[in-house]
């Protein structure tokens, strides 16, 4: 199968119990976006009825198209094709479950940008609640990131919506919404009222889950200050009220939740500040460096790449580099303790690993620096500027790089189609496709 009606089929991103994802381009202006084809699971499809999962379906399709917010995934068309219907969305690389992993326990976020991914969740929920949507599913997979970090929710397709109830679609006994992520509410197979509180609930779950690794353990009260130590009592009070069992007693509504938790980040950021006045400056970073770098592409498997990179399960550095950072100039960083040059700002956008790779050919031929051997780094160099998630004073140590420019290519790949990159921001390796748009930062070895 080449391609689904008039959009030609780049790469198969995964199937779920109703459909099929792929990566497609939009003919003559060349868009990569993804089209979801109905393909539901048979034994959903005896349990449903196919009538009643297409008619599910178009209302996704339908929602999406009448939604317009910076933090929810935009429809563009909807088709037929061999009679099964698809329609096309955005596309992104990434989303929030590249970023905390699928380990348990997962990565812990670095605070502020735990607080940063939950106030756009609760931005895009308000818009939602607002037109009688609850979304019923708030979870890292279905929250999709952009080239800029932005949040954008997406999967539709088992909403609430006031005014179009699908109680006579759906069996009583079915559950809506995955157990380690949904309110109790949801879970309860008689007498349950879907609210706006039942994606607040799910929202709580998903910032203690990236500031503690953790799941909340259930009828135990939450303890964020108790796996988190940039977390005090106030932190425990908040992630309470968001996991109360009776929806009276959670927030009231996303923008509550919202003002509620920019409040508490406000103060934390303003304690931090004041500690930051009296530390003195600090190295980042800790452990042995070793010597010799490589610097030469290599193709690893995923298999290998635990061994091979000397990471964690978590896909992490095992040792993190001490470094002696010191700016030549404007343009160039230089690592001391490694003896690597690095560029100060990287580049202004993200593009494709292919771009990236031709972008380092340039800057060879225009020699910044007297250097001619400016590359995309491997894995092994990268790793050197990668940084643990800080805490407490830690906070305190400003990096010398942009880490807004967070997704990075390295000039290794897994095979033909995949290359390995970094986040900067976060401290770990990850793979992903090579037209994907990712920053590059170049390095240089003197």
């Amino acid at each position: 199968m080449k391609s689904i009606g008039r959009y030609e089929i780049l790469s198969f991103l995964g199937r779920g119990a109703w459909s099929l994802v792929f990566r497609v381009k939009i003919p003559r202006i060349e868009k990569v976006a993804a089209l979801k084809l109905l393909q539901p699971d048979p034994l959903l499809k005896d349990l449903l009825g196919l009538q009643n999962m297409e008619e599910l379906f178009f209302r996704e399709a339908s929602i999406l198209g009448r939604i317009r917010h910076p933090h929810v995934v935009q429809v563009w068309d909807f088709d037929y094709w061999r009679k099964k219907p698809f329609f096309i969305m955005e596309f992104y690389c990434i989303s929030l479950q590249d970023v905390i992993g699928k380990g348990q326990p997962s990565r812990v976020l670095r605070l502020d940008d735990a607080v940063s991914y939950t106030l756009q969740v609760l931005k895009g929920l308000q818009c939602l609640h607002e037109a009688g949507i609850v979304h019923r599913d708030i979870k890292p997979e279905n929250l999709l990131l952009t080239d800029d970090d932005q949040v954008k929710i997406a999967d539709f397709g088992l909403v609430h919506m006031e005014d179009a109830p699908i109680s006579h679609m759906v069996p009583e006994n079915l559950v809506v919404g995955s157990p380690d992520w949904a309110a109790p509410e949801q879970l309860m197979k008689k007498g349950h009222k879907i609210s706006p509180a039942t994606d607040l609930y799910s929202v709580g779950v998903l910032l203690f889950k990236m500031l503690t690794g953790r799941f909340p353990k259930k009828k135990e009260q939450p303890n964020l200050s108790r796996y988190n130590p940039d977390c005090g009592p106030e932190w425990d009070e908040f992630i309470k009220k968001a996991l109360m069992e009776d929806t009276s007693k959670r927030f009231g509504c996303a923008f509550e939740m919202e003002s509620a938790l920019k409040r508490l980040y406000h103060t934390w950021k303003e304690q931090t500040l004041s500690q930051c006045a009296f530390m003195p400056k600090a190295e980042v970073g800790h452990g042995v460096f070793k010597s010799k770098i490589r610097s030469e592409p290599r193709v690893v498997s995923v298999d290998e790449a635990l061994e091979q990179f000397f990471l964690d399960d978590l896909y992490r550095p095992k040792v993190w580099t001490t470094n002696r950072y010191r700016h030549i100039d404007e343009f160039m960083v230089l690592d001391e303790a490694t003896g690597l040059v690095w560029e100060a700002h990287g580049s202004s956008f993200p593009t494709p690993w292919q771009v990236a790779m031709a972008r380092a050919e340039r800057l060879n031929e225009a020699g910044l620096g007297g250097l001619h051997t400016w590359h995309l780094p491997t894995v092994e160099e990268i790793v050197t500027i990668l940084d643990p998630i800080p805490h407490k004073t830690g906070h305190c140590v400003e990096s010398v790089f942009d880490l807004e420019k967070s997704w990075l290519w390295t000039s290794d790949v897994t095979g033909h189609k995949m290359a390995w990159c970094a986040n900067a921001k976060n401290g770990f390796i990850a793979h992903k496709d090579k037209s994907c748009y990712l920053f590059s930062r170049l390095v240089a070895q003197r």
